[in-house]
């Protein structure tokens, strides 16, 4: 081999030594710098008195300090700076005093048969926590980008175990915290990035959630009637998410977790303009809040909202006081989700860490106006508003003989509802009870003797009953109340579309409506 080989290859090893032992520096002095405390750390003497509905009440609007404890290696790796007591006084100082703390536990655990985690860690919690409690403000802290959260469903009994043991900690640890801490179980739980769901993982974050609300009651104390908040799968509103969420009614002392991120597009910076129908997007999600958790009386904390900055500070402030409103009048306590201003990089961030001054303190200030002021009646709010076209056209309907046929049909055709969470060509908001889905047909009137719902899950088919009437022009109508179906298969939601099957070789479908009758 050639000396010039040698040289390159030896070069290429130095390269590669250097570039890990850089990653390895800098991951062990992030470690080191994001553990230092700041003596002294005091513990209250406080104790829990209040129920869900006062606390929330007083809590008001707040804020989430996202991408610190919760990031990867240490607290600064996702670029914003080591919270200090002056930082969390600017957050302070526009009226928010109510705030939730995202943190990660995974990356601090010392033994890992057990899942202990650093008491040091614990001490740099501890200190945050401080900052805003020794204030008068509330602190919500929770467990936040944990590995068991990301793949819900895949060893499932270490999944509890390591739940357990963090809260078993957590609970003993702040154990002699007041009303003014409370615990959220986990931020959103998912099975690998399917953040729509189905049913069977819906109701394994059910059970998940029941292991961990036992745990921290058991650890006696404060604890017993301490407010814990509990999301649904993936910690959003979303039809499936919310019919399947199985609320703890028979402990007093809980609320409802739940994140308010659409419309998709907007939130997420790529849309400028929240639009009519964008809107309605969200009053359909709040009508499913109030529908399911509201009138059915259980607490409700909007523990994440947020729309990322796209240069339309006017439009977001719109996006920001509809939620307020719709929160403030179920007395939910929402959280403007913060994380970090950066330099040409579109974020959700209001408030500059680095420099501790507001950047859009209009944001900020809506939510404070809205709790500051009597909510509105939940009657007066616009929850089947910018329902606008009457009848709606669903343009979708396809013909599939090739679909697998249960015997004798041999003919198939498909309304596509949506797929996983995202409607297709059709606004879930119109879903109401005085809505009727409409398709017309040409065959004879019992040809469709069997028309059925099909679930996500294994592709299980559900009856449906539809009333049939004859046209003019020889045709026939069936029609469905589309949500009757939501309320009669109210434990099987996760369906993506409506398929009509007959034995009628000549049978056709043609484009079916949805109209809303007044």
């Amino acid at each position: 081999m050639s000396s010039y080989n040698n040289q390159t290859i030896k070069a290429f090893i130095y390269l590669i030594l250097t570039t890990l032992s850089i990653i390895f520096l800098t991951s062990f002095y992030i470690k080191i710098r994001d553990n230092k405390i700041s003596y002294p750390i005091t513990f209250p003497n406080d104790k829990c008195t209040k129920t869900p509905q006062e606390i929330l009440k007083e809590m008001k609007g707040g804020l989430c300090i996202g991408n610190t404890l919760e990031s990867q290696i240490g607290e600064t790796y996702w670029g914003n700076p080591y919270l200090t007591q002056e930082i969390i006084d600017g957050f302070m100082s526009r009226g928010i005093k109510s705030f939730r703390i995202p943190i990660r536990w995974d990356d601090q655990i010392i033994n890992m048969k057990n899942y202990t985690i650093k008491p040091i860690y614990f001490k740099r919690v501890h200190e945050v926590v401080n900052y805003i409690y020794n204030k008068g403000g509330y602190v919500i802290i929770n467990t936040h980008h944990s590995k068991n959260e990301k793949y819900i469903g895949r060893d499932i009994e270490n999944n509890k175990k390591r739940l357990v043991s963090f809260w078993k900690q957590i609970s003993e640890y702040f154990i002699s915290y007041g009303d003014r801490l409370i615990f959220e179980l986990w931020n959103e739980p998912v099975e690998d990035k399917n953040w729509c769901g189905y049913q069977y993982f819906s109701l394994l974050v059910n059970e998940y959630n029941e292991i961990m609300l036992k745990t921290i009651r058991n650890t006696g104390g404060n604890n017993i009637k301490r407010l814990v908040i509990i999301p649904p799968y993936a910690g959003n509103g979303n039809l499936v998410s919310i019919v399947n969420f199985k609320f703890p009614i028979y402990d007093k002392y809980t609320a409802a977790s739940v994140h308010m991120y659409r419309p998709s597009g907007f939130v997420d910076g790529w849309h400028k303009y929240l639009t009519k129908q964008k809107q309605s997007d969200m009053f359909f999600v709040f009508r499913l809040i109030k529908e399911y958790l509201y009138d059915k009386n259980i607490p409700i904390v909007i523990s994440e909202f947020g729309a990322k900055d796209n240069d339309n500070l006017n439009e977001r402030i719109k996006f920001t006081k509809i939620v307020a409103q719709f929160s403030h009048s179920m007395n939910a306590p929402c959280f403007y989700w913060d994380d970090g201003v950066k330099k040409n990089k579109k974020t959700f961030g209001i408030f500059d860490r680095n420099k501790k001054i507001w950047i859009y303190p209009e944001i900020n200030d809506v939510i404070v106006e809205e709790y500051n002021k009597e909510p509105m009646k939940i009657e007066d709010l616009p929850f089947y508003e910018n329902i606008t076209s009457n009848p709606y056209f669903i343009t979708n309907v396809t013909h599939d003989d090739n679909w697998y046929n249960p015997k004798p049909f041999i003919r198939t055709f498909t309304i596509v509802i949506f797929y996983g969470c995202e409607f297709s060509n059709f606004n879930p908001y119109w879903l109401t009870e005085k809505g009727i889905l409409s398709f017309e047909f040409f065959t004879n009137e019992f040809a469709f003797n069997q028309v059925l719902i099909e679930t996500v899950q294994n592709h299980t088919f559900y009856n449906v009953h539809f009333t049939v009437e004859k046209l003019d022009n020889g045709n026939f109508m069936g029609k469905v109340n589309y949500w009757d179906m939501v309320k009669q298969y109210d434990k099987i939601i996760d369906y993506r579309y409506i398929r009509f099957y007959s034995n009628d070789s000549k049978a056709e479908v043609f484009n079916s409506t949805y109209t809303i009758y007044e």
